[in-house]
């Protein structure tokens, strides 16, 4: 009779487990968001480097986060973080995303079929985007960090200072 409340108390103890580690937890705010990027950033002291909630792109029921880790003194990563949005204003984290550039002030991903750019860069006042028709434009950058999100795929994209000059940056 011990032996039967021992096994169907493991059982409800293991159950409640799975449930918990299973079960998507909801992210309220910048905090969740954070914690949550700590468990799926790339980097081996994701525990201990600064990481900064950059802001976010919403398409429909998905949204797009953007963190940033590290400070003056370190490289920085960019980690773009998809959740889907909830009826009851929360985020479910669903994915994250390799930038397809990951320079010093400058992420950019492939989301829903177009491109998202994140500028980290205070001399970057525009960027330049040609179109796969050729058609040219500008979209100037108002606050940094700074996220733009495209449902064009670009041919050719250039980040230009004040007075339209490129850019360097390294990747």
């Amino acid at each position: 009779m011990k032996r039967r409340y021992i096994v169907i108390f493991l059982f409800l103890t293991l159950s409640s487990l799975l449930i918990f580690i299973l079960y998507p937890r909801k992210l309220k705010d910048s905090d969740d968001f954070i914690k949550k990027a700590r468990t799926v950033i790339p980097i081996s002291d994701a525990q201990t480097v600064m990481i900064d909630y950059a802001g976010m792109v919403i398409e429909h029921s998905d949204a797009l986060m953007w963190f940033i880790s590290g400070n003056e003194n370190q490289e920085h990563y960019y980690l773009p973080m998809e959740c889907s949005i909830n009826n009851d204003g929360t985020y479910t984290y669903c994915t994250t995303y390799e930038p397809i550039i990951r320079a010093d002030d400058v992420g950019v991903a492939y989301w829903k079929n177009g491109y998202c750019f994140l500028v980290n860069n205070p001399k970057c006042k525009y960027i330049r985007i040609r179109k796969q028709s050729g058609q040219e434009i500008e979209v100037e950058i108002n606050k940094y960090p700074y996220i733009y999100n495209s449902d064009d795929i670009p041919r050719e994209y250039v980040f230009l200072d004040s007075n339209k000059k490129e850019l360097p940056f390294s990747e």
